[in-house]
Parts: structure tokens; C-alpha cells; sequence
């Protein structure tokens, strides 16, 4: 009888054990996709802002959804097609800019972008600048990310 106690609590043991390393397992695969996903997010929001500078209609059409709305800090709101027609005029040109102190959060297939940049253009010859703050919503869909949502709120020059 004691011989069987100690050979149950052995197998029990051992099952347990693998229990764990299978959680671990998991739970290290799961944070590298997190790493991979956030990865390919800040390489995203990189190609979006050269995407702007440099009118490349075609990366913009990749990245964004064909549902994407964009909430400009006017509070006015603009789909891909308005994107993409303002990114085609030649009475706008973006100087280069890069995001800063991006923050990257992972819900599943939602991911939430936000941080800081600055934007210098010039429009019908007059040039505009500022700081802003923004949130950048991507969905993965059919195995890749789209931006399906994005807001920008302009830093007051006294905050910055």
C-alpha cells in the first residue's frame, strides 16, 4: 500500500511538473509573439510617416484599412481616400518626421500605438508646424496589421 501512495504521488508529481513547463512554454511563446507583433507595429508606424513624406500611395493603401477614419485635431474626420487624395496634391509637402516615446499595447488582434511627434509642412506656400500627441489603432486582419483608426491632438506651444 505505501509502495502505491508513493508511486501515485510520483506520477502526480511528474504531472504536475509538466503542467508548469507546458504553462512556461506557452506563456514564452506568447511573449514572443507579443515582441514579433510590436516589431512589426513600430516598423509600420515608420513606413506610415515616409509613406506621407515621400507620396507613396501605394504603402498607404497597405497599411491603412479600407474603413480607416482619422480624427485630425480639429476634430474634423477624414477616411483613406482623403488621406491618400491629400497625400497626391502637390500643394502639400511633409518635411521628414519620426514618432517619439511610441508606446505599444497588444490586445489580441487589436493593438493600441500611441506618442509624440513633430510635423513641419507646407501647404499653397504657407508652412505649418507643431507638436502633437496621437493614437494609432491597428487590427490584424488576414494575418497582418492595418491601421483602422487614428486621432492627433496638437501639443500647445507652452506644453511642449
Amino acid at each position: 500500500m505505501e509502495n502505491a501512495v508513493r508511486e501515485c504521488t510520483k506520477f502526480l508529481l511528474v504531472v504536475v511538473l509538466t503542467i508548469v513547463q507546458l504553462a512556461l512554454g506557452l506563456r514564452a511563446q506568447d511573449n514572443q509573439g507579443q515582441a514579433t507583433s510590436e516589431q512589426e507595429l513600430r516598423k509600420l508606424e515608420g513606413e506610415w510617416d515616409a509613406a506621407i513624406v515621400r507620396r507613396d500611395v501605394a504603402a498607404l493603401d497597405r497599411i491603412l484599412s479600407d474603413d480607416f477614419e482619422f480624427i485630425d485635431s480639429a476634430g474634423d474626420v477624414h477616411s483613406k481616400s482623403d488621406i491618400i487624395q491629400g497625400v497626391k496634391s502637390s500643394e502639400a509637402t511633409f518635411e521628414p518626421f519620426e514618432t517619439e516615446g511610441v508606446q505599444v499595447r497588444i490586445y489580441g488582434d487589436t493593438a493600441v500605438l500611441t506618442g509624440r511627434f513633430t510635423k513641419k509642412a507646407t501647404y499653397q506656400g504657407k508652412t505649418y508646424s507643431g507638436q502633437f500627441r496621437y493614437t494609432d489603432i491597428y487590427v490584424k486582419q488576414g494575418g497582418l496589421w492595418r491601421a483602422v483608426s487614428a486621432h492627433a491632438s496638437r501639443i500647445p506651444d507652452a506644453k511642449k
